[in-house]
């Protein structure tokens, strides 16, 4: 492979984490290329000194490694209609998305017999970590082709960010991990608090069992405040990725109750929480502190 320095970079979507990060690409000294169907995010592009391509075909005609920042259905079918056909021996095509590891392990299959690379590299730090450099990133993959392209990679993400997990599907892997650290452990206590508040509490009282007081850090604070405050359906526990998560869990055989349960308690909630990057998905904490208990034997 020809130094990453001097091959051509291409990015396809560019929207609040993939414009960051491509700019991140920019300003490290990258030649890299873009595309995006919306005007506003070419023109951001070209003013940071990216190329915009014509299209997304275009872009992986001429780009030695292609990245992607895209939700994981328009992922699923770029790969299909663009990225596979016209995939080419020694290209390296590294996925930045969210998508099940599962379908990462797919790709990276499928550009195989090709002569080309698929990395699946997630990522969590928001757009402001998308902003300024300071992401984290999970790979999965060939190991030869992750150092190929790691200087390209740290120049998105904050001083050891990077992280290698092992083959196609391992930087998935790791990203549930990484998630569910926090948000599974965060719907146990929206679950903990709907139950003191309607079961009568006060929301002082509550904080009284929980041995929490107002204003301080502790994370039951800060979801009660925020519920105080209306703000309960704006509590994201990333419920747009769950499905993501169980499809590798049941794919493994490793039995995951309590998300499926929780999965199974929110899937038909109305859709009013908007998580980090757009995506609506219902809200767990109005589910909780509205619905009514079925009735036995429901």
């Amino acid at each position: 492979m020809p130094d990453i320095r001097s091959s051509q970079i291409g990015f396809i979507g560019l929207g609040q984490m993939g414009l960051g990060m491509a700019v991140n690409l920019l300003k490290a000294g990258f030649r890299l290329r873009g595309y995006d169907p919306r005007p506003e995010a070419m023109a951001a592009l070209r003013s940071a000194g990216g190329e915009p391509a014509a299209d997304n075909a275009s872009l992986v005609q001429a780009c030695d490694v292609v990245l992607t920042s895209l939700t994981c259905p328009v992922y699923l079918q770029v790969a299909r209609e663009v990225l596979l056909p016209l995939a080419r021996a020694g290209q390296v095509f590294i996925d930045t998305s969210t998508l099940p590891a599962p379908r990462a392990r797919e790709m990276a299959a499928a550009l195989e017999p090709r002569g080309a690379v698929g990395l699946d590299a997630p990522v969590t730090g928001g757009a402001a970590g998308a902003q300024t450099g300071r992401l984290r990133m999970f790979v999965g993959g060939d190991r030869r082709a992750f150092e190929h392209c790691l200087p390209m990679l740290r120049a998105v993400c904050k001083p050891d960010g990077v992280t290698y997990g092992g083959p196609a599907g391992m930087g998935q892997v790791m990203k549930v991990v990484q998630q569910l650290k926090n948000r599974l452990t965060d719907a146990v206590r929206l679950e903990v608090i709907a139950f003191g508040l309607r079961a009568g509490l006060s929301p002082d009282l509550v904080r009284r069992a929980l041995d929490v007081k107002r204003g301080c850090d502790d994370r039951y604070e800060t979801l009660l405040s925020a519920i105080e405050a209306g703000r309960g359906d704006t509590l994201d526990c990333v419920f747009a990725e769950w499905p993501y998560y169980l499809e590798e869990a049941r794919a493994q055989g490793i039995p995951m109750p309590a998300l499926e349960a929780l999965y199974r308690f929110c899937k038909d909630g109305p859709k009013v929480c908007r998580d980090a990057v757009g995506r609506m998905a219902p809200s767990l904490w109005r589910e909780l502190s509205t619905r009514a208990r079925p009735a036995e034997g429901e």
